[in-house]
């Protein structure tokens, strides 16, 4: 018979040792049945647990009572699951460590007194739960307004062994709130903001709880708290514009510090439109007393974004652009919880670059960048890691030692603080070769994204980037291993790499998602950021060299909306401006003929063309949707005419170059050049030219009411920042009553406050006239490989009311001009009569004058002398002496020596005017004679525009700083000019000196 060895001495207990009763022997009192007794042995006195850890526990008991001399105790221990019972004997000792348990398991420990002839006592029975080990390495992944993320990994020696995690979560004023989970992280979502919120997990094994691990995350202020601290809020649904973005202030006319936050934006813009690679690196001074005044720029310049509309985010990235700023591809809104692709404000990016076909016929291509069919590589951070991706990018895609900050790290200004709206934003910049063995690090052009955040917190980018990117780099610790199993269910379609760190040594490894997930090592263990550079670049290098998924910006269009991502440029008012430009440009398959057969109507009479009526219907809509389609419009003509146009600039500018004598050839490229040309600026010629004819159609007809409406919406036009042609390049004719019209109408809609001063550019063709122009003021002349200005165009900029006492005006109008050709170069008198036109024009209407001049001296001898004949004109008429300031580009490859200096030119002045017959009949024997001009503050040398080789080249610092002190140096000389009228008298000095002969 077989009993329980614990039964046979304790009435209960829970499980069962079954053993053979013969084996036990139990000590019993003396009873009348039996009539013997046998010796009691006192049991020992009552267990307690000294220690109990995850695989051991100490146990102790008391002495037995009354028993003397050498004690033995029998000790024996199982687990309730079932596990085979274990037993000893000790002697003398009251203490045990038992080790090799299991974790999270309950065991029952008895002890029992034994005596010399191998009697035992009653058994003293205690059960206990080895310890549940606690989750480790609790971490707050992002935070805002209204959720975080908090990841964490298990417990200690937990791999392998099912388990669960219970979180809690407390607010002041709610009730505790419990989550179940059995990942090592969790999102916590439509939380309130500006809060604090105590956050507990335990680790759940056989409905055992592991000591509690706690941590407090303090969600963020709402997007409305970060953008009114940075005196944005009011801009978030009345947005920014470029008009106001420009527009001359207190910062243009004095210095102001940096006193808040709320000083930042206006600050980062006003260097961004100067093209000053530095404007990333403002910093407010109330910093330095409360480091929580702090803002990243990153939250800076996705606080912008979202206050801005769609026509000044295209300004903006067209500056970054040139700064060698990444761009936001994927914008976040904390607010709304969306996501927005921010396709359309890079539409307007066009670059130049050599891939290695054309590298090797030694050209380069010309395209519009969304439009390109090219890699994209996408690097995304995993947990936390030592490395800072961002600095390594920059790093891995600067073609010089000297590394460019394309992505903001945290070594930079305010880089180390906090990120409150900016995480989860996709930055996008491109990396473009230019066709030198020797720069280049690789030979194909290829797009670069860079996920800010945790991908375990910005699921929806991660797998948009899964998605599109041909190949992608994941930076990560080796503790995170895990999360990968993740990426078994999801559409990847790119070679997927990590970027793995231990102990400060780092692996590049390559995940393959078929058959089954698994890792390879490309590299061993890198110990430098130059190692691991180099192992990137090979990687990146042999994907490039056969890479069958290339993808444009335009196309990842698709997948973004696949992905629940909005995109910018799906708004009703953007595609039924598209729809209408398409109308135009799909019967644009000449630009010549198209000019000749399909825009323009018969001269001297109405007659409205279909491609001119599908213009107007196109511009008389709602303003906004006027502007898309004007922009629409422009892009679409660029796409067709770009290639031809490139390759005929650079045979115009190799024929000047080398053959400039060869007057009939250069002649005849820039007539092809004309020719092929179709803008917007053709189309506006031909509403001025409807318009001048349309008095003769009834008064009440439809046609003669939509072109009375044109010259207000040129009006608005220029108030908005468009520019407007004044002097038609093809003609060399003033339209002057389609100028007066639409003049006149600005000058109503500013209600009559348009007292203006004037500020007009002329120089030598392609010595960066308009270049200097929009670096100065952050206008958009137009500007492109080659391209030179035609005829000569105007653009209005606000000055604030702030200063227009100081000023002594309500704008300033910035004048244009096309580019003189040396003698050498015109092929007759008509063309140099032209340029003689233009400028007397550009002087007698301006208060100060800038003359551009290169270092070629024969072009600088024929400008000069137009100038002083220009100056004579305007001092003759008007009896005043125009301002005038002198920049030679093209001058800083020279050493300093050799750079003429201010006195030079001022002797070479007055030579040419002793020379001057006419002028010494007028009794002008010096320059000062006929202009203002100091030699010690109005001649400037400009540097080289750019900081390196183009394209991967930013903006160079020196060329941008240069420009705004010559602007600063110009506003400050319009102070001290006298006042002079408002639009309407400006339309009468046009006037007259266009019919002057």
């Amino acid at each position: 018979m077989t009993i329980c060895s614990i039964c046979a001495q304790i009435t209960s207990h829970r499980g069962h040792d079954i053993i053979p009763q013969s084996h036990v022997k139990i000590s019993k009192p003396k009873t009348p049945e039996t009539g013997f007794s046998l010796p009691v042995v006192p049991p020992p006195g009552k267990i307690e647990f000294l220690s109990v850890k995850r695989n051991s526990v100490v146990l102790k008991w008391g002495s037995p009572k009354g028993l003397e001399g050498p004690k033995r105790f029998r000790v024996k221990w199982r687990s309730l699951g079932g596990e085979v019972e274990k037993c000893l004997v000790i002697k003398e000792l009251h203490t045990i460590e038992i080790n090799n348990l299991q974790l999270g398991q309950q065991y029952l420990f008895s002890v029992a007194t034994e005596d010399q002839d191998g009697n035992l006592s009653e058994w003293v029975t205690e059960s206990v739960f080895t310890v549940v080990p606690a989750p480790q390495h609790l971490t707050k992944g992002y935070s805002e307004a209204t959720a975080f993320s908090l990841t964490w990994t298990k417990g200690e020696s937990m791999e392998g062994i099912p388990h669960q995690f219970l979180l809690t979560i407390t607010s002041p004023g709610k009730e505790q709130q419990a989550i179940h989970t059995e990942e090592c992280y969790k999102i916590f979502s439509d939380l309130k903001p500006d809060t604090e919120y105590k956050i507990t997990v335990e680790t759940v094994l056989n409905n055992q709880y592991s000591e509690k691990v706690s941590t407090t995350i303090h969600t963020e202020p709402c997007l409305r708290k970060v953008l009114s601290k940075m005196g944005l809020e009011d801009y978030y649904d009345n947005k920014l514009t470029l008009s106001s973005v420009l527009e001359i202030n207190q910062n243009d006319t004095s210095e102001n510090k940096l006193e808040t936050a709320n000083s930042l934006p206006e600050a980062f813009l006003k260097k961004l439109m100067i093209l000053n690679k530095n404007a990333r690196s403002v910093r407010s001074h109330d910093v330095d007393r409360d480091k929580n005044n702090a803002i990243n720029p990153l939250d800076l310049i996705t606080a912008l974004f979202l206050c801005s509309d769609g026509f000044l985010q295209q300004d903006i990235v067209l500056k970054m652009v040139l700064c060698q700023f990444a761009l936001p591809l994927l914008l976040p809104n904390h607010e709304t919880r969306k996501i927005t692709m921010m396709l359309w404000t890079m539409r307007d990016i066009v670059r130049a670059f050599s891939p290695s076909i054309q590298a090797f016929r030694k050209r380069s291509c010309e395209e519009r960048i969304v439009l390109s069919d090219i890699p994209l590589v996408s690097f995304v951070r995993l947990g936390r890691t030592s490395l800072s991706k961002s600095q390594m990018l920059n790093k891995l895609f600067s073609n010089t030692r000297q590394c460019h900050d394309t992505f903001y790290h945290h070594n930079m200004e305010c880089g180390d603080v906090p990120r409150r709206i900016s995480e989860g934003l996709v930055e996008i910049s491109w990396y473009l070769p230019c066709g030198k063995k020797t720069v280049d690090k690789f030979t194909e052009p290829l797009a670069v994204a860079n996920l800010r955040g945790d991908i375990k917190a910005f699921d929806k980018q991660f797998s948009f980037l899964c998605r599109t990117s041909a190949a992608i780099y994941i930076f990560c610790d080796e503790s995170e291993a895990d999360y990968f199993k993740n990426l078994e269910g999801k559409d990847v379609k790119a070679n997927v790499n990590l970027i793995s760190s231990m102990h400060g040594k780092t692996t590049l490894k390559m995940m393959t998602m078929k058959p089954s997930l698994k890792t390879t090592n490309v590299t061993g263990k890198k110990n430098t950021d130059e190692e691991l550079i180099k192992a990137l670049q090979e990687s990146i290098s042999k994907m490039l060299e056969n890479c069958p998924n290339k993808v444009s910006v335009e196309n990842l269009a698709d997948a973004a909306r696949q992905c629940g991502i909005l995109v910018d440029e799906d708004s009703d008012e953007c595609q039924s401006a598209l729809k209408n430009a398409s109308k135009i440009t799909k019967q644009v398959t000449n630009a010549s003929e198209f000019k000749d057969k399909k825009l323009k109507g018969k001269q001297l009479r109405f007659e409205m063309t279909a491609a001119m009526s599908s213009f107007l219907h196109g511009v008389v809509t709602s303003e906004t949707q006027c502007y898309y389609f004007l922009k629409w419009l422009e892009m679409d003509l660029d796409n067709k005419s770009r290639n031809q146009l490139s390759d005929l600039r650079d045979r115009y500018k190799d024929v000047s170059q080398k053959f400039p004598q060869d007057a009939e050839k250069i002649a005849e490229i820039d007539k092809q050049i004309s020719v092929c040309s179709l803008r917007l600026d053709h189309f506006f010629r031909e509403c001025g030219q409807l318009y001048e004819c349309a008095s003769d159609l009834p008064e009440l007809s439809r046609q003669r009411k939509t072109m009375e409406k044109l010259p207000a919406l040129c009006a608005r036009m220029l108030l908005d920042g468009f520019p407007l042609e004044l002097v038609d390049g093809d003609t060399a004719n003033i339209p002057m009553k389609w100028i007066t019209e639409v003049l006149t109408e600005l000058h109503n809609i500013m209600q009559s406050n348009s007292k203006l001063k004037v500020i007009t550019i002329i120089g030598a063709e392609n010595s960066g006239k308009s270049t200097l122009l929009n670096t100065m003021f952050g206008v958009r002349f137009a500007v492109s490989k080659g391209t030179c200005t035609r005829g000569a165009f105007i653009q209005l900029i606000n000055v604030n009311k702030d200063v227009r006492e100081e000023l002594g005006c309500d704008c300033l109008l910035i004048i244009d001009t096309e580019g003189l050709k040396p003698n050498q170069m015109v092929q007759d008198d008509y063309s140099h009569e032209c340029d003689k036109e233009v400028v007397s024009l550009a002087v007698a209407l301006s208060d100060a004058t800038i003359v551009s001049v290169s270092r070629d001296n024969s072009s600088e001898k024929d400008i000069l002398e137009m100038v002083l004949h220009a100056s004579c004109s305007r001092l003759k008429y008007v009896g005043t002496k125009p301002l005038c300031h002198f920049v030679h580009s093209n001058m800083s490859d020279m050493p300093a020596a050799e750079r003429r200096s201010s006195t030079y030119l001022v002797e070479q002045l007055n030579e040419m005017i002793r020379k001057d017959t006419q002028m010494k009949k007028d009794k002008i024997t010096k320059i000062s004679d006929v202009m203002q001009f100091d030699p010690d503050t109005c001649s400037w040398h400009i540097p080289p525009v750019w900081h390196g080789t183009p394209p991967m080249a930013p903006f160079s610092v020196d060329y941008s700083e240069t420009a705004h002190a010559l602007k600063k140096r110009l506003i400050g000389d319009l102070r001290k000019c006298q006042k002079r009228g408002d639009l309407t008298d400006f339309i009468r000095t046009v006037e007259h000196f266009w019919k002057t002969p």
